[in-house]
């Protein structure tokens, strides 16, 4: 079964590095850290720094199922798979084109 709460966690933070490697509108051009860290790594580092009220094997799985979500083969829990295939279906919505 999942853990819904778990999956919505992540599902809300899984892009939350965004934050940290792009920087201010109108160009949103990535910073330096971004260029070189990426996304996942910057989020996992504010998920850390923020969640120590979660339990630790509460945390290491939101950290796990963030780190996986690009990548099917490193998921190891329900959740993070389930996060993986629904960041693969929202881009796949993304670059659909629209008919007029």
């Amino acid at each position: 079964r999942l853990r819904t709460d778990l999956l919505l966690g992540a599902a809300i933070l899984h892009d939350v590095g965004r934050t940290a490697e792009l920087g201010a509108a109108p160009t949103f051009r990535p910073t330096d850290e971004g260029k070189l860290l990426g996304h996942v790594h910057l989020g996992l580092r504010l998920i850390e720094e923020r969640a120590s009220a979660l339990a630790a094997d509460v945390r290491a799985e939101l950290l796990h199922a963030v780190a996986s979500h690009h990548d099917a083969r490193a998921a190891r829990t329900a959740e993070a798979s389930v996060l993986y295939h629904a960041n693969q279906l929202d881009a796949v919505a993304a670059t659909r084109p629209v008919e007029q």
